[in-house]
């Protein structure tokens, strides 16, 4: 299995979405760091940024990087070298495909229904699924050439 660099939205919605309101976000997100994955959270609301680094020490997974790109900030910035994305707003997807979407990084939708052809994550076991798989496919790449 290849250690995947991983990107998360973090914005009001996903802050709770990720820790208060699903369910196994905390183990996932703990498994995912167990097994060598990277994995970083980005926002640009900024104050955003110290609260969700004290409630990630709260529970322990303060191996998790969140970056504040202020309010005007450009989030692909931020996820250039990414394996794959994860964002609640279609809008958001499809600005960051324009720029990096070329560059490898797999793009998804979480937590909505299916729109502008992104790949629907409803919850944290089919992320970690997701995850799973594009790991191997990575690993499967690289003997394949």
């Amino acid at each position: 299995m290849r250690r995947l660099r991983l990107g998360f939205d973090l914005d009001g919605t996903t802050f709770f979405w990720l820790f208060f309101f699903k369910k196994y976000a905390r183990e996932v997100l703990k498994r995912l760091i167990a097994q060598g994955h990277e994995i970083r959270f980005v926002t640009a609301r900024g104050i955003l940024t110290p609260l969700a680094k004290r409630t990630l020490e709260l529970y322990r997974l303060s191996a998790i990087e969140v970056i504040g790109v202020g309010k005007n900030g450009k989030k692909y910035k931020q996820l250039i070298n990414s394996d794959a994305y994860f964002d609640n707003t279609v809008e958001q997807l499809i600005a960051i495909r324009e720029v990096i979407g070329s560059d490898g990084c797999q793009l998804y939708l979480f937590g909505k229904e299916s729109k502008g052809g992104f790949t629907n994550l409803p919850n944290w076991r089919k992320i970690y699924r997701e995850v799973l798989l594009l790991s191997r496919k990575e690993v499967e790449k690289k003997l394949a050439v």
